[in-house]
Order: structure tokens, then C-alpha cells, then sequence
């Protein structure tokens, strides 16, 4: 099933801790930069991360949980 979504922003966000698998995050590195998006679902207006391991391979996760392992920078 695919989720329709818009895109509200992007940008550059360095890893503040590895969450080592907790709220479904892995592989991510402490002090490491990652891509991310801030999206939004088309059909019920949530907003939510996508965090790029590479181009084509994404997390996602909560604002919430973003805020709590990544910072914007």
C-alpha cells in the first residue's frame, strides 16, 4: 500500500545518539550527518521524517522521536 505524501521541507541532520534499533531506528551513528524530509500525509495531515541512510534507503519516524536522536543542522 502506498502513502501519498507532500513534502514540507528538507535538510541536513546529525545523529545526537544511535538509537541501535529503539522507535525502529538502526543503523544510524552518533555525529554522523543524514538527509532528511519532513513530509506530510496526504490524506490525514500527520507530519512525519524521513531520515536518507543513502539516496534511496529512508527511516521513518515521528517529530517527536526526530527530535529526541537528531538535530537540524
Amino acid at each position: 500500500m502506498k502513502i501519498n505524501s507532500s513534502e514540507i521541507k528538507s535538510g541536513v541532520c546529525m545523529c545526537k545518539f544511535e538509537p541501535n534499533g529503539m522507535n525502529g531506528l538502526e543503523g544510524f551513528t552518533q555525529n554522523k550527518k543524514y538527509n532528511f524530509k519532513l513530509m506530510m500525509h496526504n490524506e490525514n495531515g500527520k507530519e512525519y521524517y524521513r531520515v536518507y541512510h543513502r539516496p534511496e534507503y529512508y527511516e521513518t519516524c515521528g517529530k517527536i522521536v526526530f527530535k529526541k536522536w537528531f538535530k537540524e543542522v
